[in-house]
């Protein structure tokens, strides 16, 4: 597979971005990770913490639905069977 390559600027002119690229610039100092490493750790990163996000937020919506199921039937019989049927 060939390499794929970014390009990334950082403008002075922004204040935030200035930030980050002052931090990139010295980044042997707060790590032992080459530049190229630590982008690509710290994109891994936050695709997996998107992924548990999604997950969680997958649960926390299976709960509320099992609570409106409830309140509605009023019956933890009823509610369990119509819940874990979907």
């Amino acid at each position: 597979m060939k390499p794929y390559t970014l390009t990334i600027r950082f403008r002075e002119t922004d204040e935030y971005e200035a930030e980050v690229g002052a931090f990139m610039r010295d980044l042997s100092k707060h790590t032992d990770k080459s530049k190229n490493r630590f982008i690509i750790d710290l994109i891994g990163d936050y695709m997996k913490r998107s992924e548990q996000e999604q997950q969680e937020e997958a649960i926390i919506e299976k709960l509320r639905k099992m609570i409106r199921c409830f309140a509605d039937s009023k019956s933890y019989e009823i509610c369990c069977h119509r819940c874990f049927q979907s």
